[in-house]
């Protein structure tokens, strides 16, 4: 990184000789200067994207006072697939093809790990648009699925191709230009898997599902 100088090089005057080179050496510390000025924004930069609030987070806003241009209700709203680009990137991926031999759904370097929900845009093949799935045996490029998180791996009977959600919250809109944000009205959120050291009054630990997965409370009888 540049250091500031804040010291000119010389002082002019009328009787000050070999004024090209003064004039160079000058310019060379403001070059410098500036320098180091784009190297503390260039910081500056980096520190405030570090504190932003990851995009899809979801905030609370009891005052009503966030910013409309950037933030949704989240109330299951449709919202476009262009504007919101970046957004609609990080919560799909497109299935390129189902290997019926190995009812393997090929997803290329699609992140998703055991146990995961996703759902897809399409039916066909042994699969059923907009159902919950979990994703079983995930290699870097393709995975299997199955309707509970520990049940038999769904057999495939065809290939298919289409948009896959990573994240159950959103959904598919409109099919082709805009995108569902989450719907969490009525709800609250509940921190997902399984808890280390506290268990229930029985049956293990507290088990808070994969991040989507929307569970009934149990309080009827009381």
């Amino acid at each position: 990184m540049a250091v500031f100088n804040p010291t000119k090089t010389r002082t002019w005057s009328k009787n000050t000789p070999a004024d090209g080179d003064l004039i160079d050496d000058e310019i060379d510390r403001l070059y410098d200067n500036d320098q180091y000025s784009k190297d503390r924004i260039d910081v500056t930069d980096a520190n405030i994207l570090n504190l932003l609030i990851p995009l899809g987070s979801i905030i609370e806003d009891n005052l009503n006072i966030a910013p409309t241009s950037i933030f949704k209700e989240a109330n299951a709203q449709s919202i476009s697939r262009t504007t919101f680009s970046t957004l609609w990137d990080l919560v799909h991926k497109t299935v390129a093809g189902i290997v019926p031999a190995t009812d393997r759904i090929t997803v290329n370097a699609h992140g998703f790990i055991e146990g995961q929900l996703v759902k897809f845009a399409f039916t066909g093949g042994g699969i059923t648009g907009l159902t919950n799935y979990y994703v079983r045996n995930p290699t870097t490029n393709d995975f299997q699925i199955s309707l509970t998180a520990t049940g038999s791996i769904l057999d495939l009977t065809s290939s298919q191709t289409g948009d896959i959600i990573t994240n159950v919250e959103y959904g598919f809109g409109d099919g082709s230009t805009t995108f569902n944000i989450p719907d969490r009205r009525g709800v609250f959120p509940r921190g997902a898997g399984v808890r280390g050291t506290r268990a229930k009054a029985a049956g293990g630990n507290y088990d808070g599902g994969p991040v989507g997965y929307a569970g009934q409370d149990r309080f009827q009888g009381l």
